[in-house]
C-alpha cells in the first residue's frame, strides 16, 4: 500500500513540475483590404499578414492586455507580391478587444489593429478561429521589408485568427521529467525490509 502511495505521489510530482514549462509556436493571421501598401497610394489591395511567435514570450501589460514579440512577419498580396518584414514587430491585444500589429517600437506610433467583442477575453497565447474584425480608422503603419519601406494608411474587410502548434517541452522540462521518472522508478524498486531476531 505504501508503494502505491509513493508511486502516486511521484507521478503527481512529475506532472506538477513539468506542466508550466511548455513552449509552443503560435501563428497570428490578419487579412484585409489595405491602402497605401508598398508606400504608394494603392486602393483595395488584398493582403494577408502572418506572424509567428513563441507562446512563452507572451507578456501581460495590465488586465486583458498582452504583447508578443514576433519572430517573423510576412505580408502576402496577390497583386503586390510578398513582403518579409524586417522591422521589429509585435502582436498586441488590449482590454477592449482590439488585436493588431505594432511596428518598430511599443510606442503606439506605427501599427494597425481591429476589434471584435468576441476577442475581449483572448489571452494572446491560444487558438482563435477566423474572426471578423473592424479595422481602426486611424491606421498609420510604416515599416521596413526586404522590398523597401511599406506604409499602410487604411484597412477594411478584416479577419483575425491564431493557431498554436503542438507544445514541445523545453530542455529544463526534459530534465525535470527524467528526474520525475527516476522518482517513480525508485518507488517501484523499494522493498519492505523485515528484521527477524532469533534467540539461541
Amino acid at each position: 500500500m505504501k508503494t502505491i502511495k509513493m508511486l502516486a505521489l511521484a507521478a503527481a510530482a512529475t506532472m506538477a513540475i513539468t506542466a508550466p514549462a511548455m513552449a509552443a509556436t503560435i501563428t497570428y493571421t490578419f487579412t484585409g483590404t489595405f491602402s497605401g501598401v508598398n508606400g504608394g497610394p494603392f486602393a483595395n489591395v488584398d493582403a494577408t499578414f502572418t506572424g509567428t511567435a513563441d507562446t512563452a514570450d507572451v507578456q501581460a501589460f495590465g488586465p486583458g492586455t498582452f504583447v508578443t514579440p514576433l519572430a517573423s512577419l510576412q505580408a502576402v498580396s496577390p497583386t503586390a507580391g510578398t513582403f518579409n518584414v524586417t522591422s521589429p514587430a509585435f502582436f498586441f491585444k488590449n482590454n477592449f478587444g482590439y488585436v493588431g500589429i505594432q511596428f518598430n517600437a511599443l510606442d503606439n506610433s506605427s501599427y494597425f489593429s481591429g476589434d471584435n467583442a468576441l476577442l475581449i477575453n483572448y489571452d494572446g497565447a491560444s487558438n482563435v478561429a477566423t474572426t471578423p474584425i473592424s479595422y481602426f480608422s486611424g491606421i498609420d503603419a510604416t515599416f521596413d521589408t526586404d522590398r523597401g519601406s511599406v506604409t499602410i494608411t487604411s484597412a477594411v474587410n478584416g479577419t483575425f485568427a491564431a493557431s498554436v502548434a503542438g507544445a514541445v517541452p523545453e530542455p529544463a522540462t526534459w530534465a525535470m521529467m527524467i528526474g520525475g521518472f527516476g522518482m517513480v522508478g525508485g518507488a517501484v524498486r523499494r522493498r519492505r525490509v523485515s528484521t527477524k531476531i532469533s534467540f539461541a
